[in-house]
């Protein structure tokens, strides 16, 4: 009997939890609807950034293994300059190794008549069928034609597709020169379908070194290990026979790619959860103004005997429906979303990611699973503390005749405190290990602390704002002794509605500027790099460029040869190469090594178009020990690997590893230890004669104008993959390399704008709905409409000026902070410049949304008629 009446008892407890839901969500289908529309926003947007992301990520890893098994061995050159294709043969010759391969992996671009993809050649031998023989009888020829002996391509079905190319027939493939290449086959293969996203071709290896310039080197050998034989040792002695100039690994090890492609990740993985967290604030106010109506409905629950779990359940019941259908319809609008997200995406991705942008997203599980139950779960927990209030309050309070509707707390004070003291210790604990100098931090582990700054300063903010709301009304009271009063006493009965509507504004103003600012201060930053790194009047770069900032990478660098072509130009004085290359460091990290040509210039006589000296401590000293075959570090390498002037560093070459002298520290803007070394010395070490950019220095007279005419016509007739700029192209180019997520952030910026405005018409409309007897009274002692409608007014205009400073100093602080967190991880210092112009506008757009927000809800309530609102209670 007793478990009979605990069910029964149950069961009546979730069936007036799901009714009393049910007729809340109907009573306000607008609201209901705006709200689940505000989930659906950000769980679409959230699901979209984390598709993409899942995507190319998954794409770099299978780039990255190319091969899979329990008994591969990856050989990885340490140096720019690869490995010697005739290491494979010797370790082929170990007793323990059943096959070793070597491997061309060149990332270029292909093109069909109009249509052009970028796409990744395999340069493969026949042993290569030793090493992964189920792939090669799982590889179907879609299509064949006759083999030649004059070399072609074996394209995958995707990147046929893609290009429209048919067996036969010709594409031109973008080495150093743009090559015709003829199409052998069509296949479909496990080795070549997860390449780069299914977009490679394979040729044989000597067709693809001598396309490639990489005679005689390759970019990396695969080992399989005999059944039986001991992988560690085998994996030790292959390390010890390579010298020093490879490292070996699984394969894939370390496919995660480059560390400013982990950041980007991280940055737009950043912007999705901010947006569903304004999303889930969105939730919290619309709950908060739920309980604050809907106050006699409690009370009168409360005493006819409904307990505060039953009112706790129904309050979060009814945030679970709201966040389940908007959560439902976000998944729907996100898959598509994703679609669009990839061209707005190819500008943050396209200097960083290891692999080409994809056209299309798949639906991967992961990313579908995390944006439904962020969704879910966020706005079930955006409606935890509204849920609460209203399910310890007081019948009595909620009785009360007065209409301030504000749940008495007496532990609220002392609870403010401990919300300040929490959020003090967050920003302090936040701040002091994001700034240290004498550490070097994970992009997670930066995350996390600039996070626990930003929630410090979210839980400090509202503890302000009732004293800002206090000086606004009473500057409404001196405005107009019956409107602004009457403005400035709704400011203040309800001072916890108050402080949340003003949050809701507050936040995406201070997101914009705080978004906005560490660009500024990149932009800054690296206009100062890019006058000392780009000093010639006219550039060409390869059109192949990889990485942001300085640590600019050509995959597939301008050869050797076009230096002549360039000097036969008329008009060119002096042409000066420039060679950036990824390498391997000490401390297992991956760095960049600079090749300035500050001998070649002194030589050709044009020493002032090399003004990268400008970035040293000393300028004097770097140019003296770079002209002596020294290294300078840069302040990143200095503070991570412990360097200092004259210390010694050894770091990997095509003849193994070699010691050199740091002579100087510099200045620079990379997320990765990077070092200068004077051309010459490079290429008489590394063996590298390419270039990802050469500086045409123009003759005495020469119109710079006619010249780079006369360059492009050089390039056109040459079939070189470059692009020829001005000095001015080629450092806005440089300094836009920098804020390569301004057009996600400004995504980001414009969905909290959104929710900003639902969110205060959603108080507005509370506000007018609550006040409706009040506005009969004051219209029966004689009250004009359009002084009711002005006193709305008045208090809008105050909660977005409220909103707009507070969230322009809070931005302003935080920004700051950012940008500083930021140079503390590339070790250097930014300028902080004032945004006058941002500040300015984000006071005017906080108002301008306060305003419009409220527009609609002032003409429901100039509608009423007396005896409507005197009707209402």
């Amino acid at each position: 009997m007793n478990a009979m009446k605990t069910t029964k008892s149950t069961s009546g407890r979730g069936g007036l939890a799901r009714a009393l839901a049910w007729r809340r969500l109907a009573d306000r289908p607008l609201r209901s609807t705006m709200t689940a529309a505000g989930v659906a926003a950000g769980v679409a947007f959230l699901f979209s950034v984390l598709s993409l992301s899942a995507q190319i990520a998954a794409d770099v890893r299978e780039s990255a293994v190319l091969l899979a098994g329990p008994r591969l061995l990856q050989i990885a050159p340490a140096s720019p300059a690869g490995l010697p294709d005739g290491l494979a043969e010797q370790l082929s010759h170990d007793d323990r190794v059943a096959a070793a391969a070597p491997l061309i992996l060149a990332r270029t671009r292909v093109s069909s008549g109009p249509r052009t993809a970028g796409v990744f050649v395999l340069g493969l031998t026949p042993d290569a069928a030793a090493l992964a023989p189920d792939a090669i009888e799982k590889t179907t020829i879609v299509q064949s034609g006759p083999f030649a002996n004059d070399g072609g391509l074996v394209l995958s079905r995707g990147l046929a597709r893609r290009l429209d190319a048919e067996v036969d027939g010709q594409v031109a493939l973008h080495a150093s020169t743009i090559t015709a290449q003829r199409v052998l086959a069509v296949a479909s293969s496990p080795l070549i379908d997860r390449v780069n996203g299914g977009m490679a071709a394979a040729m044989p290896l000597a067709e693809a070194q001598r396309m490639f310039g990489r005679t005689g080197r390759v970019d990396q050998i695969l080992v399989r290990a005999k059944p039986g034989a001991d992988l560690a040792a085998l994996r030790r002695d292959v390390a010890a026979a390579t010298g020093g100039i490879g490292v070996v690994s699984s394969p894939g090890a370390g496919g995660g790619g480059n560390i400013d492609f982990q950041t980007i990740q991280l940055g737009v993985q950043f912007v999705g959860y901010f947006v569903l967290f304004a999303a889930v604030l969105l939730v919290f106010d619309t709950m908060s103004m739920a309980t604050a109506e809907r106050r006699i409905e409690i009370a009168l629950a409360r005493s006819l005997g409904a307990s505060r779990r039953q009112l706790l359940l129904v309050t979060l019941t009814e945030a679970g429906v709201l966040g389940v259908a908007g959560t439902a319809v976000g998944l729907v609008a996100g898959g598509a979303l994703a679609q669009l997200v990839v061209p707005i995406a190819r500008s943050p991705y396209r200097l960083v990611s290891p692999v080409d942008m994809p056209t299309h997203v798949s639906i991967h599980l992961g990313p579908a699973m995390i944006a439904a139950t962020a969704g879910i779960v966020g706005a079930v927990l955006g409606a935890v503390i509204p849920a609460r209030r209203a399910a310890r309050a007081a019948p009595i309070d909620a009785f009360r005749p007065t209409a301030t509707y504000e749940w008495q707390d007496p532990t609220r004070p002392a609870r403010q405190l401990t919300t300040a003291m929490v959020g003090a210790a967050m920003m302090a604990g936040g701040l002091v290990f994001a700034l240290r100098h004498n550490a070097a931090p994970s992009n997670r582990q930066l995350m996390v602390s600039v996070m626990a700054v930003y929630v410090g300063a979210l839980l400090l903010v509202p503890t302000a704002i009732p004293y800002a709301v206090r000086a606004a009304a009473a500057l409404l009271d001196r405005v107009s002794t019956t409107t602004g009063r009457l403005a400035g006493d709704a400011l203040r009965a309800n001072p916890r509605r108050t402080t949340f509507t003003v949050v809701a504004l507050l936040l995406p103003l201070a997101a914009a500027v705080i978004a906005n600012l560490p660009f500024t201060a990149a932009r800054a930053k690296s206009r100062v790099l890019a006058r000392a790194f780009i000093g010639a009047p006219l550039n060409v770069d390869a059109d192949s460029l990889l990485g942001g900032c300085c640590g600019t990478v050509a995959f597939q660098p301008l050869a050797a040869k076009h230096q002549s072509v360039f000097e036969g130009v008329p008009g060119v004085g002096a042409v000066l190469p420039y060679e950036n290359a990824n390498i391997g460091l000490p401390d297992h990290s991956q760095g960049a090594i600079y090749a300035i040509p500050l001998t070649a210039a002194e030589r050709a006589g044009v020493s002032d178009m090399v003004k990268v000296p400008r970035l040293a401590d000393d300028p004097a000293a770097f140019t003296q020990s770079l002209g002596a075959g020294q290294i300078a570090a840069s302040h990143f390498a200095e503070r991570t690997l412990h360097l200092r002037v004259g210390s010694r560093l050894s770091l990997p070459t095509p003849s193994g590893p070699r010691v050199f002298t740091v002579g100087a520290l510099f200045d620079d803007w990379a997320f990765k230890g990077t070092f200068a070394i004077d051309l010459d010395t490079y290429r008489a070490i590394w063996g590298d004669d390419s270039a990802f950019r050469y500086a045409i220095v123009p003759t005495a007279g020469t119109s710079v104008d006619e010249l780079r005419s006369r360059v492009e016509t050089a390039v056109t007739a040459g079939g070189m993959p470059a692009l020829v700029r001005t000095r001015a192209e080629a450092m806005a180019e440089f300094v836009a390399s920098n804020v390569i997520l301004a057009d996600l952030v400004q995504g980001m910026a414009l969905a909290c704008f959104t929710f900003a405005a639902l969110a205060l018409a959603n108080a507005a409309f509370t506000a007018v709905t609550e006040r409706r007897w009040s506005f009969g009274i004051q219209r029966t002692l004689g009250m004009t409409t359009r002084q009711v409608v002005r006193s709305l007014a008045l208090e809008a205009v105050a909660i977005g000026v409220v909103g707009a400073i507070g969230g322009v100093v809070v931005g302003l602080g935080l920004g700051v902070v950012s940008s500083s967190v930021v140079a503390t991880r590339v070790a250097t210092t930014v300028p902080h410049p004032v945004p006058w112009a941002l500040l300015a506008a984000s006071i005017v757009v906080g108002v301008a949304i306060a305003a419009s927000a409220t527009s609609y809800p002032r003409r429901t309530a100039k509608r009423l008629t007396i005896i409507e609102a005197l009707r209402f209670e």
